[in-house]
Order: C-alpha cells, then structure tokens, then sequence
C-alpha cells in the first residue's frame, strides 16, 4: 500500500498529452496516455480531474496553481477519469494524434518552449475508506493470497529541485531510475503480519517498474486524501510545480525487490589526526 501521491507522482505525468517526435529513434521518457484514451484506467469509482485554479486543498497550498498558462491559455478544471475511464489529456496548443485544442496547461521548462504539464491533480474513489478499515482490506488481500504479511509504505524518496547532492546521485546511478513507470525508493516500509497486525519496520528494499494496468487492479483506497507538492527535473531543467492530490492506495501485487549495493571497504588504519 503505496504513500497515496508520490507515488501517483510517476504515473500522474502521463496524463499531460504532448506530440510524439517524428523522424528519429526514440524512447518516450514518460509514459503515453493516449492510445488509452476511452478505455477503463482505474477502477469504476474513481475519478481524476487536473484544475490550475484550486490555491489550496484542505489547507495546504498547491504549488500548480496559476491563472494562465504560458500559451496566455486561462486555466480552468480539466476532467480527465470518469467512472474508471480516461477520458481526456492535459494540452498546450500542440495538436495530439486523437485530441486538439488547448486545455490551459501548458507551461515552460527552465527556458523551453511550452509544453502540456499537470497543475494541480486530483484522484478521488468515491468509495474510498476509514483507514482502519483499509488496513483490514489489506490484511484480508493477504490472507486470500496465502502471505504470511503485507506491505505497507508510508514514504518514497522522490528527488526534486531541493534535494541534496548525495542523494540526487544515489538515485540517478541506480540501474532503471528515472525509467517510465519507476517508483522512488520506499523509505517507509512496514510488514504487516496477517495474525495480528503488529507492524515491524522494513529497510533495503526498491520497486520494480510498475506497468498502466497496474491501476485497474487497485483493490482499494482510503477516503482521506494528501498532498504531494513537487518541483522536479526534465531533460531540459527543473520542470514546472506541481502538485498530486491523493488518497492511500491498496494494490493487489506490485513487485518489491532487494537493493544491492556494494560499498567500499573500510580504511584498515584511523586518520592520522585520530591517532594517539
């Protein structure tokens, strides 16, 4: 059970429709939403919906908001999932294959022409839970599939415009990172044990990359949501603000793996300053 928006964070790029380069080899660096266009994406009670104008949310200020976008386009809500199915892409003014005409979302990256970009992303399920019954969702998913735990993550490392220098490294040099469908690291994992819930905290561990339908098989998610506000990097700089707003998600089966990390040896003699 993932951490409800930085984890969404990864999937939640695709839902800005931008033109496929013509005429070069190419590997799409997110992944593309819009052959699915029409098809279920979630299960039927949830809906998604990217609104530019929402300042705050419970509070909380949302970093993707503003009233134009850089196409001098006004922003305004944007329904893109409903009832389960997609049914739209945020768009600059950039024709898609299936879609055209402006939705206010396009923005510029560092000094970039204008691309389509989220803003303010909502996910809601309209038959979301307390989390006291998503935890006995979760105990009862494991139970059915014969596991002695569950997992539970709280928090991904997810780097940013703000994060430190090792770590920015540490990921980056991580095999597969920054992949379509690559999740930050878990830094918050429990093990759930399906005999009586006592949770035992986890270290070490990575998501393997996690394919689009793995959203049509969410078994549940909680009814109150979080927000995740982030300032990231593209190919061309820091990307524009944006901001997911999402409640805790129970997935059927996503795959957690070891990391394996070598380390160097540790120095056989003291540095001389620590001698005596």
């Amino acid at each position: 059970m993932p951490d409800p928006s930085s984890s969404t964070r990864s999937w939640a790029r695709a839902f800005a429709g931008r033109p496929e380069a013509v005429g070069e080899t190419r590997r799409p660096a997110t992944l593309n939403l819009e052959a699915r266009l029409g098809t279920r994406l979630f299960p039927a009670s949830f809906r998604v919906w990217d609104d530019p104008t929402q300042v705050t949310h419970q509070g909380e200020t949302l970093v993707g908001h503003y009233l134009y976008d850089d196409e001098a386009v006004a922003a305004a809500r944007l329904d893109l999932v409903t009832d389960g199915r997609l049914t739209a892409l945020c768009r600059s003014r950039a024709p898609l294959r299936k879609l055209s005409g402006s939705t206010g979302h396009a923005r510029s990256p560092a000094n970039s022409a204008p691309q389509a970009h989220i803003a303010n992303l909502f996910i809601e399920d309209q038959k979301g839970l307390s989390p006291e019954d998503l935890k006995t969702e979760l105990l009862a998913a494991a139970r059915d599939e014969g596991l002695e735990f569950a997992l539970r993550v709280t928090t991904l490392q997810v780097p940013g415009a703000f994060s430190s220098r090792p770590d920015l490294i540490r990921y980056f040099n991580r095999p597969g990172a920054g992949e379509p469908g690559r999740l930050g690291d878990p830094v918050g994992v429990y093990k759930v044990s399906v005999k009586d819930g006592q949770e035992t905290p986890v270290r070490g561990l990575e998501f393997a990359p996690v394919e689009v339908r793995a959203l049509r098989h969410i078994v549940a998610a909680g009814l109150q949501p979080r927000v995740f506000n982030h300032v990231g990097f593209g190919y061309v700089g820091i990307t524009p603000p944006v901001a997911v707003i999402a409640p805790p998600l129970l997935f059927d089966d996503l795959e957690l793996q070891r990391i394996r990390e070598e380390f160097d040896a540790l120095p056989l003699l003291p540095p001389p300053r620590a001698r005596r």
